[in-house]
């Protein structure tokens, strides 16, 4: 059993520490993790900061009726067919 601990303190003088990849790839790896990360937060804050859905609208509706139907059944408006007639000009 001695034998065995000597052996072992002699390796864990001998061998620090083993990097088996390089430095590029530790980089990249890194850089992957903050990229991601920052980007997951500029998405999530968007949507709990400022208004995610904007509905144009006219004045029949009021804005956040509108806006809450918008919200519910994710549907948007096309501002280019908003005056169109539905099932000639534009798809129903």
């Amino acid at each position: 059993m001695l034998l065995f601990w000597k052996i072992l303190q002699f390796i864990k003088t001998k061998v620090n520490h083993v990097t088996i990849d390089s430095l590029v790839f530790r980089l990249h790896s890194n850089a992957t993790v903050i990229l991601l990360v920052t980007f997951s937060i500029a998405v999530t804050t968007r949507q709990y900061v400022g208004n995610p859905i904007e509905c144009v609208h006219t004045r029949d509706i009021p804005e956040d009726v509108l806006n809450t139907y918008c919200w519910i059944h994710s549907t948007y408006t096309v501002i280019d067919a908003f005056m169109k007639t539905p099932g000639t000009q534009v798809l129903s």
